[in-house]
């Protein structure tokens, strides 16, 4: 799909049809790396995930009021954020 919009002063000119071999290049290589980027991201907040919740756990054993009291703690909804973040970028960027 090409278009052309003429404004008072400049032609704008959008589309694949316009684009150099040089600039669609340039665009497959910034896709692969925000590709690679949201990968590795994913992996990293499944790790945090994994690490904070070994601490909740260790914090529940020790009973001295340092564990999770509530569904509403920012422990938990920390978990919940990273984890929902984790999936949306493996469903949108790992298919």
């Amino acid at each position: 799909m090409t278009t052309a919009t003429l404004s008072p002063n400049q032609l704008t000119m959008t589309g694949d049809d316009w684009l150099s071999s040089q600039d669609k290049k340039a665009i497959a290589r910034a896709l692969a790396t925000r590709k690679k980027a949201a990968s590795t991201c994913a992996k990293k907040l499944q790790d945090a995930v994994d690490a904070l919740n070994a601490l909740m756990r260790a914090c529940n054993e020790c009973d001295d009021g340092s564990g999770v009291r509530s569904a509403d703690d920012g422990r938990v909804l920390l978990v919940e954020q990273m984890m929902e973040y984790a999936n949306w970028l493996d469903s949108v960027y790992n298919k």
